[in-house]
């Protein structure tokens, strides 16, 4: 039954996405309905990952520097 209900999310999710872009297609420029899509979809996962408590993220603190140093190269 759980599963039912997540495709049924999952097409509702869908059908909404599909009607929010045929929306703005008149009235916005492409790329800025995408990038506004996009912003959204970001918001949700954020939200849905806090909910969930999938953001926690402990690491040793000597790792960290090497971390940083390796992300921003």
């Amino acid at each position: 039954m759980r599963g039912a209900a997540l495709m049924v999310a999952g097409q509702v999710a869908c059908v909404i996405n599909d009607a929010f872009m045929k929306g703005l297609a008149g009235d916005v420029p492409f790329l800025q309905a995408i990038f506004v899509r996009g912003g959204m979809a970001t918001a949700i996962l954020v939200v849905s990952a806090l909910w969930l408590r999938q953001l926690s993220f402990r690491s040793d603190p000597a790792d960290r520097w090497r971390m940083l140093i390796r992300t921003t190269c």
